[in-house]
C-alpha cells in the first residue's frame, strides 16, 4: 500500500469550507462528464472560472496546489437522470479522496478514513461508517438505465446548457448500447 502524503493544520479546517464527501459513480457514467461533452477550450474556460470563484484554493482544505474542477452529481435513480449539482474547486489530494474507490487499489481503507477524519473533523468511527455506507450504495447504481444529464449549474458561467445536455444525451445513448441496454 502506498503512503498518503498530507499535512492538515487547524488553520485549514475553516468553518466556511465544504466537508469532504465520497462519491460513487455508476460504471456507465464514468466517462460521461463535462469534459466529455465540452470542447477542450470550453472546459478550460469553465474550470478556470471555478478556480477563480474559489479564490484559487481548495473548497475543502484550502490547499492552493494542483487544483481540479470537481463535478458534484446527484442521481435521480427512479428517472435515470444524473443532475449536476455544483462545480467545486478541489486540490488533487481531496479529489482523489472524493473518488475513494480508485484509491482502494493503492491505499487501505484505514488510510482513507484517517484523511476523512482529519479534513472533516470527524471521529475515525464516523469516517469508517460514512465510507462503508457510500461503498454499499454502489450496488443500487449498477443496473439503472441512465437517460440524461441535467447541467443547469454551467449557466452561471455563461454556457448554454441545452447544447451540452444534447451532447450528453447522445453520449449516454451510445454508452447504453455498449452496456447492452
Amino acid at each position: 500500500m502506498g503512503k498518503l502524503n498530507y499535512n492538515i493544520t487547524a488553520a485549514l479546517k475553516s468553518s466556511n469550507k465544504q466537508n469532504l464527501r465520497a462519491v460513487v459513480i455508476p460504471p456507465m457514467l464514468h466517462t460521461i462528464n463535462l469534459r466529455a461533452v465540452m470542447e477542450h477550450e470550453e472546459w478550460d474556460i469553465l474550470r478556470k472560472q471555478v478556480y477563480a470563484d474559489a479564490g484559487h484554493v481548495c473548497d475543502i482544505c484550502s490547499n492552493r496546489e494542483q487544483l481540479h474542477c470537481h463535478e458534484e452529481w446527484l442521481y435521480r435513480i427512479s428517472k435515470g437522470v444524473q443532475v449536476l449539482n455544483q462545480l467545486i474547486c478541489v486540490c488533487e489530494t481531496c479529489h482523489k479522496h472524493i473518488h475513494f474507490f480508485g484509491m482502494l487499489r493503492d491505499h487501505s481503507l484505514a488510510e482513507i478514513a484517517n484523511y476523512y477524519t482529519d479534513i472533516n473533523d470527524w471521529s475515525l468511527d464516523k469516517s469508517y461508517k460514512y465510507l462503508s455506507r457510500q461503498r454499499n450504495g454502489y450496488g443500487q447504481l449498477l443496473n439503472i438505465k441512465w437517460k440524461k444529464q441535467t447541467l443547469k449549474p454551467i449557466e452561471q458561467y455563461g454556457f448554454k446548457r441545452n447544447e451540452y445536455e444534447a451532447r450528453s444525451k447522445k453520449l449516454i445513448a451510445e454508452t447504453l448500447k455498449q452496456f447492452g441496454g
